[in-house]
């Protein structure tokens, strides 16, 4: 069987007598028979599938690797039409392939993917390098030499990957958050909703048009200072800038950019390629409050600096007087209803005022060194009273919020592995629960606290997911165990397609990364069937049980 690539035998000088012709005869049918025994020697230990057809599409070798990628005897295959073994909505464009590999009359290889037919009747995706052999006195193609392999997994995990960028590009476009997604090129490239309602224009206006544009004009500077600067890959630190709608009307609108690594979809603009998330939190509201509140301030300092002052001595008061108390909220299963960890929630036990809501005094707390020993309190106590609860026979889990600054300045993994000793607890039993803040950046100092916490066992929480303006980039960044979906999410599902939408895409985004999601602020046993019925393994809120002094109360 004559090869290309065998051995070429040429001799010298032209044969002389019948004795040399024969020799010369001999020596080359010696060199075709060991070209095509070290062919079979590489073609019978390959891995890969070795098939050889010829110009009629007939099977005439297979190597013994058939039995491995589709679990036939390579002799049931010989003289088989070699299409047979291919899918019938891949025959057309698998052939086409083939053709116009064969049809360049030279002896490069054609790349292609198909689907192949195993022996048990299932379907196995191949990828498939085909050349064709040339026969050597005519140059004519006589057979193709084709090498197979199975590339399934790669292709269900590619597969899995633009469905869940399809879910996620469905959330983005109904979600309430003000998001656009950008090229390279500064170029939107798609355009929600709610960011088009926050600058009066319509998605498609806005589509195309450089977002760097959309900038009230005075404040295109800040914007220039941040590319000057440099992205360099990271997510911005949140910027508060104007943007002005058609109208003339001026909106305040806190920016942050964050890196985006999605394959192109075939309905964004052609040639764009995604880049960048640019999401813009409406602040109008909040800066003219501020801008109202520096005013009275300017007549009223010292009453301001008097509630501060009274607020800073009543969380010192409630330290040193052991007034401060955690309840606890239970967390369920949305299938069985069956309650599985509770998270707890600080409260103020005033001797006078009774019962005071962290609104009242945390903000506070966190402008100030005072969340550290309040930080600490909660960690420690949630720990105990979980260890007691184990001892009894309840071995459901707690979730511990920890607040940014408590991971910078606070030997935060040290605190709980202490606790967790003395309580005789698994790290397993207590979930931190972090939410977005600058210190959790990719360039943050507190992103190896929580990656400490992990390392130690305790699962980490993405909380109010959905509200901050990076959500995805920390899902990417952070070592989390699960996201807890924000109540603004939840309080629509069940009769607002559009929240059903999000939630659906955060369940699968979710379910593609292998996280838990836990639903905030159910509250109606609608919403929580809607839930269960979209794979919502967890849910939390009112519907379940308020937050109570000791779990089962």
């Amino acid at each position: 069987m004559d090869e290309p690539g065998g051995l070429a035998i040429a001799s010298s000088a032209e044969p002389t007598n019948d004795a040399d012709l024969q020799r010369e005869l001999y020596l080359t049918e010696e060199a075709l028979a060991e070209s095509e025994r070290r062919y079979r020697l590489l073609a019978t230990n390959a891995t890969d599938l070795v098939i050889r057809a010829n110009v009629m599409g007939r099977i005439t070798y297979v190597s013994p690797s058939v039995a491995a990628v589709l679990g036939y005897d390579a002799r049931d295959l010989i003289d088989t039409s070699v299409i047979d073994l291919v899918h019938p909505d891949d025959r057309a464009r698998t052939q086409q392939a083939m053709a116009d590999g064969l049809g360049t009359g030279h002896a490069a290889p054609t790349c292609f993917v198909c689907r192949s037919r195993g022996a048990n009747g299932t379907w196995i995706w191949t990828e498939t390098m085909s050349r064709p052999i040339f026969d050597p006195d005519t140059g004519e193609i006589v057979e193709v030499q084709s090498s197979i392999r199975d590339v399934t997994s790669r292709v269900e995990a590619r597969n899995q990957l633009r469905f869940s960028e399809r879910r996620f590009r469905s959330a983005l476009a109904s979600s309430p958050a003000a998001t656009a997604v950008v090229d390279l090129d500064h170029r939107a490239v798609l355009v929600n909703r709610s960011m088009a309602a926050l600058l009066g224009r319509a998605p498609a206006e806005l589509e195309g048009t450089d977002w760097r544009r959309w900038v009230h004009e005075p404040d295109r500077p800040l914007v220039a200072q941040m590319a000057n600067t440099g992205w360099g890959g990271r997510v911005t630190r949140p910027l508060d800038l104007r943007f002005r709608t058609p109208e003339g009307a001026v909106r305040w609108g806190r920016l942050t950019l964050s890196p985006l690594d999605l394959e192109p979809e075939p309905d964004l603009t052609p040639g764009a390629e995604p880049g960048w998330l640019v999401q813009v939190q409406d602040v109008t509201v909040e800066r003219r409050r501020t801008e109202l509140v520096e005013r009275h301030n300017l007549h009223d300092g010292l009453g301001g600096r008097l509630r501060r002052q009274e607020t800073d001595q009543l969380i010192q008061d409630a330290l040193d007087a052991g007034w401060l108390t955690v309840h606890y909220q239970p967390i369920v299963d949305l299938r069985t209803r069956r309650i599985v960890g509770h998270e707890s929630l600080l409260r103020i036990d005033h001797p006078e005022r009774g019962l005071l809501a962290p609104s009242l005094f945390l903000g506070r707390a966190e402008e100030t060194e005072l969340i550290m020993p309040i930080g600490r309190w909660v960690l420690e106590e949630s720990i105990r009273r979980t260890g007691v609860r184990w001892a009894l026979g309840d071995r459901t889990w707690v979730g511990i919020n920890v607040a940014g600054s408590q991971l910078i300045h606070d030997e935060l993994t040290g605190v709980v592995a202490e606790a967790l000793e003395r309580a005789s607890l698994p790290a397993s039993a207590v979930h931190i629960e972090v939410t977005e803040s600058t210190e959790l950046l990719p360039d943050g100092t507190g992103r190896a606290e929580v990656g400490r916490l992990r390392a130690l066992g305790c699962p980490i929480w993405l909380d109010d997911f959905g509200t901050g303006f990076s959500s995805l980039t920390y899902v990417r960044h952070l070592p989390v165990s699960g996201l807890k979906l924000d109540r603004t999410f939840v309080a629509g599902v069940d009769d607002d397609p559009q929240s059903a939408a999000i939630v659906d895409a955060v369940l699968g985004l979710a379910e593609g990364l292998g996280l838990q999601v836990i639903a905030e602020g159910v509250e109606s046993e609608r919403q929580a069937m809607t839930l269960a019925d979209l794979g919502c393994p967890l849910g939390q809120g009112y519907l379940f049980g308020r937050a109570v002094p000791e779990p089962g109360l």
